[in-house]
């Protein structure tokens, strides 16, 4: 039961992105690169990157 839960939310997961990507008309792949290095500079300590052109 516990597999089916956090699949869902995976998939929940996935289709919120795809959702948001699409808005900034942006390909997912950008978008998850986006959020690995604010959150890779939020950890360091560091300024974010501007934010990607479409």
């Amino acid at each position: 039961m516990r597999k089916l839960i956090w699949l869902a939310l995976a998939i929940g997961a996935v289709e919120l992105v795809k959702r948001e990507a699409k808005k900034r008309g942006i390909t997912s792949s950008a978008l998850l690169s986006t959020i690995a290095a604010n959150t890779a500079a939020r950890l360091t300590g560091e300024e974010p990157p501007p934010p990607a052109k479409a």
